[in-house]
């Protein structure tokens, strides 16, 4: 299976299998990192690992849009890269970038993802433990979707409007929002600030999710961790959990946000009133599926 970008998601995903899957240890790639050392030449560093010991086909994506899309073309790789690459650290890829990058300019937009295929078919729902924070990470297998707002209440932009399909790969999403006691482990670990409401009984507990973080917090945490954020289309992709065309992600009943999102005020199964709720609190009278659950603000 592959084992595509990996993601820091402060919001809550989860995807789960109702059928037994025989159990692969997927690979991971970590820390990478990718510097123009030259006119024509980006260097690019990355971990991988695979504790099954198998081999993997190495492959390279750029994006030039800040993760947009990948759609730099990328026609000349060497290194450990292409079939046959082992489990290690350091490795290192050379991207001569002279036939794919207008001036030669690697420019601060530039992302580079690396991705390790070990030949075994994705399993639905796959789980992994993250060993830097020791976050669980679902599989959320790739696929296409019709991305943007179906009622037609948005701008027409480009964004929301006009729906649009986007087509994704596999990749891995945490499973519940970054707690306090991760993010206290980030803060010791590099000396990052304090969040706002971090001396906030109401809102500091360890099992809450961090709150009080701006985007540059959380891309820190993030590189800290050795993933990054998810863009706009991976995160309604997982959202959706399946569902098409509806306006929540349990469906169109409003009724029911209550048993799906923390809000203000209590009811149902939200009985949290001006404060978050537990990580990982689940509504287990439903099936087994992926779904999306909030604390909103």
């Amino acid at each position: 299976m592959k084992q595509r970008i990996l993601i820091l998601l402060i919001l809550m995903s989860a995807m789960m299998s109702q059928a037994q899957q025989a159990e692969n240890n997927v690979p991971v790639v970590a820390n990478v990192v990718a510097e123009q050392v030259d006119l024509d030449r980006v260097l690019i560093r990355y971990d991988v690992e695979d504790l099954d010991g198998d081999l993997m086909r190495v492959s390279v994506k750029v994006s030039a849009d800040n993760q947009k899309s990948f759609k730099v073309p990328v026609t000349e790789l060497e290194g450990a890269v292409g079939e046959g690459i082992r489990s290690g650290r350091g490795k290192e890829i050379v991207w001569t970038i002279s036939q794919d990058v207008a001036l030669h300019q690697y420019g601060e937009n530039y992302v580079v993802a690396v991705e390790a295929d070990d030949g075994v078919e994705a399993a639905l729902g796959e789980k992994i433990t993250w060993e830097k924070d020791g976050s669980e990470m679902m599989l959320i297998p790739g696929g296409s979707f019709e991305m943007g707002d179906h009622f037609n209440e948005g701008p027409n932009n480009g964004r929301e409007l006009p729906v649009h399909t986007v087509t994704l790969d596999d990749f891995y999403m945490d499973a519940t929002e970054v707690t306090n006691a991760q993010y206290a482990v980030f803060m010791e670990q590099t000396g990052h600030r304090q969040p706002n409401s971090w001396t906030n009984s109401t809102y500091n507990q360890p099992n809450q999710p961090v709150v009080g973080v701006d985007w540059n917090d959380a891309v820190a945490y993030a590189e800290w961790a050795g993933k990054r954020l998810p863009t706009e289309a991976a995160w309604e992709y997982a959202a959706r959990g399946g569902l098409v065309g509806q306006r929540y992600v349990w469906g169109d009943d409003e009724s029911l946000a209550r048993d799906y999102a923390n809000y203000s005020g209590t009811g149902g199964r939200d009985k949290w009133n001006r404060s978050t709720a537990p990580v990982g609190y689940k509504d287990r009278s439903q099936p087994l599926q992926y779904r999306a659950r909030f604390n909103l603000g």
